[in-house]
């Protein structure tokens, strides 16, 4: 390992353990990643969405054995989504429990695989997670270059291995820089930046977070319908402005007019001043943009990096 990786550590927001005799094929018709063949192993990335096709949470989802699972989501807390699960469990044999005291460490970098190797024995492929030190380890979601996730069941064995790759000579990032990156990768917070009132094709998620091809689940019909026949009307964006940061959430207008085109939604201090996401009108995406009458520029837009 060299000085050529970095780390973060967070707290989830959610971390549940969910099982049952049904519980494969509940979770296949609740989540938006394709889960129809689990075998342990498995760890998918996708969304929770109401019957209208709504972003109401992401997380991912790792599968222990066939009738076991666990769910680890960053922007929504663990009650909450499991009462969204439980609204839908009619007659299926699943139980929940929410998990207390995980942490989360985010490995990246140039040496990020080697780091990884290290740290668990082994570098966990795309689609699967290994165990080790304490910690189930997959790659990550939220950078451009080689990043891992390892989410530890209590504190002791995350300080145990942030202790490891600072003698390796490892340096701590802050969260500002880790939301940079992330934005810069195109990867969008969830509910944060794209939420309850929004589709995910609208951040370029359909078929990447969303599988077009597994057969029903919640909210599918106004999914497909948009991605097989229609086009979003509106669009997640990169944006950057001079000064100070604007407070949030903030309209945007063009110049000359009253009527709000989109608004700001998440925005990270810069060395010359500030980038972050806005959801703007596809049809209003021409020059002189402002934000508290301030211009700002519109970026690309926001989905995963190729």
């Amino acid at each position: 390992m060299t000085k050529l990786v970095s780390f973060y550590k967070a707290r989830p927001a959610c971390h549940l353990r969910l099982w049952g005799e049904d519980a494969a094929t509940f979770l296949n018709s609740q989540f938006s990643a394709d889960l129809r063949t689990p075998e342990a192993g498995l760890c998918v990335y996708g969304l929770w969405l109401n019957a209208k096709g709504k972003v109401q949470a992401d997380s991912w989802v790792w599968c222990r054995d066939p009738e076991s699972f666990e769910i680890l989501s960053m922007g929504t807390a663990g009650e909450n989504l499991r009462e969204m699960l439980e609204r839908h469990i009619i007659a299926d044999e699943v139980e929940m429990e929410v998990l207390e005291g995980s942490t989360l460490l985010m490995v990246q970098g140039k040496d990020a695989e080697g780091a990884v190797a290290e740290l668990f024995g082994a570098v966990p492929e795309a689609g699967g997670f290994i165990e080790g030190a304490g910690a189930v380890c997959y790659p990550g979601r939220r950078a451009r270059g080689a990043h891992f996730d390892a989410c530890f069941g209590d504190s002791t064995a995350a300080e145990a291995a942030v202790a490891t790759l600072q003698a390796a000579g490892a340096q701590a990032v802050e969260g500002v820089a880790i939301e940079l990156e992330r934005i810069a990768a195109g990867y969008p917070a969830i509910p944060g930046e794209l939420g309850t009132a929004d589709l995910p094709g609208e951040a370029g998620l359909v078929g990447e977070a969303v599988c077009t091809t597994k057969g029903c689940f919640l909210g599918q019909e106004s999914i497909l319908r948009m991605h097989n026949l229609g086009q979003a009307r509106r669009g997640l964006y990169r944006v950057s402005g001079e000064g100070s940061l604007p407070e949030l959430p903030a309209a945007l207008r063009q110049d000359g007019e009253e009527r709000p085109v989109g608004e700001l939604r998440s925005a990270y201090a810069t060395d010359s001043g500030w980038t972050g996401v806005a959801i703007l009108k596809l049809n209003r995406m021409g020059a002189g943009l402002l934000c508290d009458g301030a211009p700002i520029t519109a970026g690309e837009a926001m989905g995963p990096v190729r």
